[in-house]
């Protein structure tokens, strides 16, 4: 018997199907040698998502090096069964299709991954945040094992910030001079201060008790970083996923431009009731919720 898993969407998504496996493979009895991944991800082939890719596989890594590439002809990630974003929710369409093997994939991807499964393997399906489902009996069944940190063996020094911001450019909407508001005020209260994030997408004034490690760091250090800092400001889904299981205080910024629409509001359904978690959707909310939420943390 084998564990087959589709991963599909972004790190985000995966996150949460990683992070069940340990719980998933004991209960089933699966042994390392008999888990393998399916994927159907843009980042495997497209060049500018080169970093992706390199988390994507690193993650896997910790648990096999047996998975396959749906190739691009096959794919569904440049055409989705449905897809609509405009209300950054699942849709009505999902209660619809929700039963289909699959959903979300089209035909020849759905085609693809069953010819490749045989009547004794167990298929389970990624699809979208923490809806994580397994093909059974003609039905998907929905799945929720508890979920273990992603450990990537790394220690980093103990001289650990009082707050780490993702810097991230994506939206376009947030400005430098939103973060620079954020970093002096925690400045003013002589707090320590690590960026993470894309050097090259916005302007950051570097001051003392900043440190810029931006581009230089490897993904390990990050997301030891993210274990251990007293606050986090991110915009992406995996970080706050991974932020999310040591429940510390978080801002998730998911600007009003940015792509990824559907995950994100699985994402806010699974801290909604969490008062550790400030999760903002429109550009208004970011810039006044989140200078709000700063004055009560460092109050």
């Amino acid at each position: 018997m084998k564990l087959i898993c589709l991963l599909s969407f972004g790190t985000g998504d995966w996150y949460n199907l990683l992070t069940m496996l340990p719980a998933i493979m004991e209960e089933r009895n699966i042994k390392k040698e008999d888990l393998k991944f399916f994927i159907d991800c843009i980042y495997f082939n497209d060049d500018k998502f080169k970093l992706e890719k390199e988390t994507a596989i690193k993650m896997m890594e910790l648990f096999t090096k047996n998975w396959e590439v749906v190739p691009e002809e096959f794919g569904s990630y440049r055409n989705l069964y449905y897809q609509d974003e405009s209300d950054r929710k699942l849709g009505p369409v999902y209660e619809k299709i929700k039963n289909d093997f699959m959903f979300y994939r089209n035909v020849r991807t759905r085609k693809w991954i069953k010819d490749r499964l045989t009547s004794n393997d167990i298929f389970i399906y990624a699809a979208l945040g923490k809806h994580i489902y397994e093909w059974k009996d003609g039905a998907n069944i929905f799945i929720d094992y508890s979920q273990k940190p992603l450990d990537f063996k790394f220690k980093y020094d103990n001289n650990i910030s009082d707050l780490i911001i993702h810097v991230r450019g994506k939206g376009n909407n947030i400005s430098s001079n939103f973060y620079n508001d954020i970093i002096n005020k925690f400045l003013e209260k002589n707090k320590s201060i690590i960026l993470i994030g894309n050097p090259n997408e916005i302007q950051i004034n570097i001051k003392t008790n900043v440190k810029d490690l931006r581009g230089i760091i490897s993904l390990e250090e990050i997301m030891h970083l993210i274990k251990s800092c007293s606050h986090m400001i991110t915009s992406c889904s995996m970080f706050g996923y991974h932020r999310v299981l040591f429940n510390k205080p978080t801002i998730i910024l998911t600007p009003e431009q940015t792509g990824g629409g559907s995950s994100f509001a699985v994402f806010q359904e699974n801290v909604l009731n969490n008062s550790n978690y400030l999760f903002l959707n429109s550009d208004e909310e970011i810039k006044v919720q989140t200078m709000e939420r700063i004055n009560q943390w460092l109050n």
